[in-house]
């Protein structure tokens, strides 16, 4: 009991006295049951919340329509229009599930973690492989139902899906 129960305790009569200070103990206890439920129920959304966000993490790679096998058909520089398949021999971009990636040229691959952009209009890459850790990623852009594209240093490469499936 705190110092104000005990003073309301002292001026009631005697008589009444002992009814009260069961009154008090049960409002007290009362208390604590309502603290100790809102202890529980604050645990149980705190780790409602973790599996959420667990789940939102996983949900926005494997729910994406990005996922797949996308194929590089042409490449723009200025005026020019030129066939990949003349330049690298092939260059694909493989989006799998759980943020993984990897983008083949030729014979040359790179591995690395992919993410959808902020507005959801595309995606980024950063190579696993790299040397530094400052790397600026590839941002790569929705330019319509099955295509993408990326542009780096001018050049304007043009990819479409060849498969949905995520590995």
């Amino acid at each position: 009991m705190n110092k104000k129960q005990k003073q309301q305790l002292s001026e009631i009569k005697p008589k009444t006295r002992k009814y009260t200070k069961t009154m008090l103990q049960i409002q007290e206890l009362n208390r604590i049951r309502r603290r100790k439920i809102l202890m529980v129920i604050l645990i149980i959304l705190i780790i409602l919340g973790a599996f959420f966000a667990y789940w939102m993490t996983n949900l926005r790679y494997t729910a994406s329509e990005l996922v797949g096998t996308w194929k590089a058909t042409t490449c723009v520089y200025g005026d020019q229009t030129m066939d990949i398949t003349e330049l690298y021999g092939k260059f694909n971009v493989v989006l799998k599930k759980k943020g993984n990636c990897s983008i083949v040229t030729g014979s040359y691959k790179v591995n690395g973690k992919w993410a959808p952009t902020w507005n959801l209009k595309g995606f980024k890459f950063v190579a696993s492989d790299s040397d530094t850790d400052d790397q600026e990623p590839l941002v790569f852009k929705k330019k319509g139902k099955n295509k993408i594209q990326l542009e780096d240093n001018g050049i304007k490469y043009n990819f479409e899906r060849q498969t949905k499936s995520g590995q």
